[in-house]
């Protein structure tokens, strides 16, 4: 092998090297990369979304949550209970997607906020104030 040859391959494999080394850096160590995941949902004030396949839906109500991932604590699902992605105040890159009819995916449903209400005080059945005997 001539030398240009040489300095061909050995700058290929320097390129190469580095740019392993810069993606391990930005994503295992900076952890500077985009989120998308689920969190939890209220759908007494929310409209969340719900999984639905084959007629039968799921009662896991949902929104879906976009954030950087240095801003997530680290936690291992599978040995301890990790708490649920919140935006925070001062959090710019973060943001929730309620269900609406943009939003809404396959085998995905909304929940009406309206279905979870319930009354606090109930309307009397009857306003007679005469005892009943």
């Amino acid at each position: 092998m001539d030398k240009k040859s040489k300095y061909l391959i050995f700058g290929l494999v320097l390129v190469f090297a580095v740019s392993v080394y810069w993606n391990y850096r930005v994503f295992f160590v900076e952890r500077n990369f985009v989120v998308d995941s689920t969190t939890i949902c209220d759908p007494k004030i929310e409209s969340c979304f719900m999984w639905c396949e084959g007629g039968e839906c799921e009662t896991d109500y949902y929104a879906k949550i976009t954030k950087r991932a240095y801003t997530i604590p680290i936690c291992n699902e599978a040995l301890e209970e990790c708490e649920p992605l919140v935006c925070e105040t001062d959090e710019t890159e973060c943001e929730i997607t309620y269900c609406s009819g943009d939003t809404v995916q396959d085998n995905e449903v909304c929940t009406n906020s309206r279905d979870f209400q319930i009354e606090e005080n109930p309307e009397p059945m009857s306003t007679s104030t005469e005892p009943v005997i």
